[in-house]
């Protein structure tokens, strides 16, 4: 079914989207479509519970058709806890397809297609004929890991906007020093050291912006300063205090900060030692933990989902990937987690 027939006459809509660059970008991407289709946006919020939660509280405050984007609420039971129309966005591994009168649930995974292309990939793939913003989809794209599987968008922004790319390779650490990736880093510092207030404001710089340049003069700064000089504190901590596993090339690190930073500080780490496992732990009501192996030797996603079974929740991408385990869950787990390492089969 297309989302238009799905939608329907429904003129008012509500968009979750998933706390990093690639669902903010996915939900100013369609706010603006459904704008275009003449629709009013009532609500657009980031998900407001650890991993891809959804509380109640922000279900309650949904109105008319409910959008999420960038979440794999088939993970969860969202669907169960929100009685109305629900159209899904979303790229992860699913656990099931939640296609029926009342949910359209997009992901090109549940046709078998195991290309990864990032949320704001596909909506800007499908909506790109009313939604004129290369760009924004370009940031979440970065961000997500996804550039060289959408080079068709990476063409067009390289066409209207040359300057926000560094090289033409379409290589996403080649990218690095890209506006691209300065823009993606704005976001998560807005996350970050502003949590889910930083990430609303970033949510509107991002709508309102007709260029990339603009944001650099947004207050979005300030929280990208504060952002880098935190990631390189914990980079020395990290090499001085992380516990290395050399059976499974793999590293824990407790983090500690007063700031959201483990999943941007993950990937920051596993960047510049792609071929080791790199798993950031951080202790708040319950055990966060991050999970990064770039170059793909081992799916990160299976060993999350392998380490909770039955005392938590893990998952994500292959290469990327995360788990929350309950505090009364946590020894058990750091157990399983160091059992795992050190007689590690790969």
């Amino acid at each position: 079914m297309k989302v238009e027939d799905f939608i329907g006459d429904e003129k008012l809509f509500s968009i979750i989207y998933h706390r990093d660059s690639d669902g903010l970008t996915s939900a100013v991407l369609m706010k603006k479509y459904l704008e275009s289709l003449g629709r009013r946006v009532f609500l657009v919020k980031p998900n407001d519970a650890p991993g891809i939660g959804v509380t109640d509280r922000l279900l309650r405050s949904v109105e008319g058709l409910l959008v999420i984007v960038d979440i794999g609420v088939d993970q969860t039971d969202v669907p169960e806890r929100f009685d109305g129309k629900i159209l899904v966005i979303d790229h992860h591994i699913p656990s099931r397809n939640l296609n029926s009168e009342r949910i359209l649930h997009i992901n090109p995974r549940l046709e078998g297609d195991d290309v990864y292309r990032p949320a704001s990939y596909l909506i800007w793939k499908m909506f790109r004929e009313r939604v004129d913003s290369e760009w924004v989809a370009g940031v979440g794209v970065y961000g997500d890991y996804g550039v060289g599987n959408c080079k068709d968008l990476m063409d067009e922004i390289a066409k209207k906007y040359p300057d926000i790319l560094v090289e033409k390779r379409y290589d996403q650490v080649a990218m690095r020093e890209s506006l691209l990736a300065v823009l993606s880093d704005m976001i998560e510092a807005s996350r970050a050291i502003g949590g889910l207030r930083g990430l609303n404001r970033a949510f509107e710089e991002f709508y309102r912006a007709n260029s990339p340049s603009e944001l650099l003069r947004s207050r979005l700064v300030l929280y990208l300063d504060k952002y880098r000089g935190e990631l390189e504190r914990l980079e020395q901590d990290f090499r001085e205090n992380s516990e290395y596993f050399p059976n499974a090339n793999a590293y824990v690190y407790m983090i500690e900060s007063r700031y959201n930073l483990s999943s941007s500080f993950s990937t920051m780490i596993s960047e510049k030692i792609p071929d080791s496992v790199v798993l950031i732990l951080k202790k708040n009501r319950v055990l966060q933990v991050n999970a990064r192996c770039q170059s793909g030797r081992v799916n990160v996603a299976e060993l999350m989902r392998e380490l909770t079974e039955g005392i938590g929740s893990g998952g994500g991408h292959e290469r990327a990937a995360g788990a929350h385990v309950p505090r009364r869950h946590v020894e058990e787990f750091l157990n399983r987690l160091r059992e795992k390492l050190e007689t590690f089969q790969g």
